[in-house]
């Protein structure tokens, strides 16, 4: 929730402002107000479980348009959290195929007025800083 992303990023702010944070599961906090602060502050905002249940795609877009509309586009990850395998299950259960974000949540968000640029920056160049490999200098 929340209140633990603000307490990583003190604890990783404190040891050097450049390590990055990625807060995942941030879908289920509510408080948009929390994601617009991390965000502001360099923090990854992750919104995952896409597809899981397709009626929560409204929030989602929500969400992300209001990230979007207070400047912080360059802080949202999106993932399917998909492709389960419970050991024990005949096959290792059933999994969630990864490709609604791009057969369903991308159509989804271009009806909603998102912007190709938007999703762009959200599906490949967020990722590509945010898991990229950089070097970081740790204080003493």
């Amino acid at each position: 929730m929340g209140a633990n992303a603000i307490r990583q990023a003190d604890i990783l702010a404190s040891i050097s402002p450049e390590i990055r944070l990625i807060w995942v599961h941030a879908q289920n906090e509510s408080n948009r107000d929390l994601h617009r602060q991390l965000a502001a502050r360099g923090v990854f905002i992750e919104f995952d479980s896409l597809g899981w249940n397709p009626g929560q795609d409204s929030t989602f877009i929500a969400a992300i348009k209001d990230l979007l509309g207070a400047g912080h586009g360059d802080r949202i990850l999106l993932s399917h959290d998909a492709g389960w395998y419970r050991p024990g299950e005949p096959n290792g259960g059933s999994q969630m195929p990864y490709t609604y974000l791009v057969e369903t949540f991308i159509p989804k968000l271009r009806s909603a007025a998102v912007d190709d640029a938007a999703i762009k920056m959200i599906t490949e160049t967020n990722p590509i800083r945010a898991f990229g490999f950089r070097t970081v200098t740790v204080r003493q």
